[in-house]
């Protein structure tokens, strides 16, 4: 119900903060219009009006003060959610550069390890080489010995 529509049906004109409290009234109303502004011309007059404005103007601020700190809380969580996400980044940061590091860790050793078995590979070509050069030196030195005894 617009303002209009109230001040024709009652002949009166509310201030505008009574007639937010007399809508909030009028939207928990059950019944039309009409209805409605009968009903409250017999509150007005019977002094129930001024009795249920205060229980209004209690609620709407309570509702108020509510909202406001509905409103903190979700800040708080909001505020909450941006340090959780921006942890939860860090840690994902962390654990990539660990596996990074980690992986290099075992490329380098790998490395390392192949290196070690080439390394390893030729120190025992080169045993086998000179153990086939003392064998040929001792077949020699027997071709020697026969040689110098005949």
């Amino acid at each position: 119900m617009m303002y209009p529509e109230f001040e024709e049906r009652t002949g009166y004109q509310p201030s505008s903060e009574e007639y937010s409290l007399i809508e909030e009234s009028y939207y928990n109303f059950d019944g039309n219009k009409d209805e409605f502004c009968k009903e409250w011309l017999k509150w007005k007059k019977s002094g129930a009006w001024e009795r249920e404005a205060k229980i209004i103007k209690t609620y709407l601020a309570t509702t108020e003060v509510q909202d406001a700190e509905l409103q903190v809380l979700r800040q708080y969580r909001d505020d909450a959610n941006k340090v959780i996400n921006g942890l939860n980044e860090k840690i994902e940061q962390i654990n990539t550069d660990w596996l990074n590091d980690q992986n290099m860790r075992i490329r380098d050793y790998n490395q390392v390890k192949q290196q070690g078995d080439e390394a390893r590979d030729q120190v025992r070509k080169l045993q086998a080489e000179l153990e086939a050069k003392d064998n040929e030196i001792i077949k020699l030195k027997a071709k020697l010995y026969d040689l110098m005894t005949k």
